[in-house]
């Protein structure tokens, strides 16, 4: 098969028969700079992009992503109709809530402070799904029980059938002793956990009970909670009229989760700069081998021009040596990079590492949009990085390195 002649010189000198150790090595780490580069560029995004998905995915199925309220806090069940026929297209599940944020719970000597989601039973609530002690359907209204997470249970050193007090301070009723805090007590009967920062201070108990608590009408809530079927689309409620005194709340601002995933996008973007670095300074290892390798070979670039290589063909030459050390780093890269993030959790129990992590595994999301970009960005710095060194082989003047030939 014929090939061109400068394909076939620059593969030839890729292959560095006749360099010396020394430009051999300084070859190869240029190959292996990339090839790391791309490889860790690879592992830390599908990472990154696993814990963007799980948090997204995890906290945003479990908190409301939209609440009706009111400045007093208080809304009617014939709202909640009005506005869920309204808005039937957006919402896959509405209901009411009783919140009661910054309530008092304690047993014997132990106290902590706690937010109070008082829910329905009547359709399923996406936390009850991580419960893993107890009965999730145990919410049922005068019954007084409560569900809390495991963090929760370990500060209050409690446990299924065990007797918790809920204290409401904002909440003041008339007593023969005066006004006294709200309180109440109840019975643990489940505990969650999400591996989320809801499980630092979220119990739930049923609507009825909460209402109690508050000394709330029946009919009268605290907002009601939408669940939509894109929780990123929750923009496109705002546009819906509302009657006042109700207002719109969503997880971007009540939540403070906006500000939150925009934080994890851009530590995301910096740890990819930072390790794009990598890549950079193996382009500049790249230029400084190929200068040695031109520095080596100028007489017999001076014989090729003697000849008849034109000084296209000298450029190439070079092109081709280092373009295809960068393309091989490259893909073997994104080849190590891929197996590597997807058994990382297996490489890290293989080494006995994933007490590190608390006994959790890593998510990975592997995106190929992102691997096909970093790969494609490598090659073209590989290719850019020998545009220099080639151009300088072209340069060589065949007269003065023969002179002493």
């Amino acid at each position: 098969m014929h090939f061109p002649i400068s394909l076939f010189i620059g593969l030839r000198y890729l292959k560095g028969r006749n360099q010396n150790y020394f430009n051999k090595f300084i070859s190869h780490i240029s190959t292996f700079g990339i090839l790391i580069g791309v490889m860790s560029l690879i592992i830390v995004l599908s990472v990154m992009n696993g814990f963007e998905s799980k948090l997204k995915g995890r906290l945003l199925e479990l908190v409301p992503q939209a609440v009706i309220t009111s400045d007093e806090d208080r809304v009617s069940e014939n709202q909640m109709v009005k506005l869920n026929s309204d808005n039937q297209l957006r919402v896959k599940l509405s209901e009411p809530i009783v919140q009661i944020n910054n309530a008092l719970v304690s047993n014997n000597n132990k106290i902590t402070v706690a937010n109070i989601q008082g829910i329905s039973n009547k359709s399923p609530d996406p936390l009850m799904d991580f419960v893993f002690a107890g009965n999730p359907d145990s919410l049922i209204p005068n019954t007084y029980n409560v569900i809390l997470s495991q963090q929760t249970a370990n500060q209050l050193n409690v446990s299924i059938g065990d007797k918790i007090d809920i204290l409401i301070p904002q909440k003041l009723i008339y007593s023969p002793m005066g006004l006294l805090p709200a309180q109440r007590q109840f019975k643990v009967s489940g505990i969650y956990n999400t591996g989320t920062w809801l499980d630092k201070d979220l119990i739930v108990i049923n609507i009825k009970d909460a209402q109690k608590l508050l000394r709330l009408p029946s009919d009268i809530y605290t907002g009601i909670r939408y669940y939509l079927r894109d929780p990123f689309k929750v923009d496109q409620l705002e546009a819906q009229n509302l009657p006042k005194p109700l207002k719109w709340k969503d997880w971007r601002t009540e939540l403070n989760l906006g500000t939150f995933f925009q934080s994890v996008a851009m530590e995301r973007k910096i740890m990819g700069f930072m390790l794009g670095l990598i890549i950079l300074v193996a382009g500049f290892n790249m230029i400084s081998s190929l200068i040695l390798v031109v520095l080596q070979k100028k007489s017999e670039i001076a014989v090729f021009k003697t000849l008849g290589l034109k000084q296209r063909q000298i450029i190439e030459v070079f092109i081709i040596q280092g373009a295809t050390s960068g393309i091989i780093g490259s893909i073997l890269g994104g080849v190590f990079g891929v197996l590597i993030a997807k058994n990382i959790n297996s490489i890290l129990n293989f080494f006995n590492l994933n007490n590190l992590l608390l006994g959790q595994n890593l998510p990975i999301s592997v995106n190929s949009s992102q691997i096909l970009l970093v790969i494609i960005l490598a090659i073209f710095l590989s290719v850019i990085s020998t545009i220099f060194p080639a151009y300088q082989a072209s340069k060589v003047n065949p007269s003065e390195e023969l002179r002493h030939e």
